[in-house]
């Protein structure tokens, strides 16, 4: 759904289900583009991108890949930033 408020195209999306790990990612670009596509053809700017979702979700066998995820359950620890350079050194 679109809608212009205050001179800005803001962009409403509905979904029944969207997985976090591999939609997400893909999801967000595309409707981002398509509201900026659809801003630019109508003179505005693109403003706020807000989707709601029923059900989101991560299947197991994802999380499996991950390196904070381990025997069914997250792997928190003090070293946090250590971490976060493990976890954006997974790419696939």
């Amino acid at each position: 759904q679109f809608f212009i408020r205050h001179g800005e195209l803001d962009c409403m999306v509905s979904m029944r289900s969207w997985d976090l790990c591999r939609g997400l990612p893909y999801d967000i670009m595309m409707f981002s583009g398509l509201q900026m596509a659809v801003a630019r053809c109508l003179g505005v700017s693109h403003g706020l991108l807000t989707v709601y979702a029923v059900s989101a979700h991560m299947y197991v066998d994802f999380l499996e890949k991950l390196p904070i995820w381990s025997g069914g359950r997250w792997r928190i620890s003090a070293d946090g930033p250590a971490r976060w350079k493990e976890f954006q050194g997974w790419a696939g």
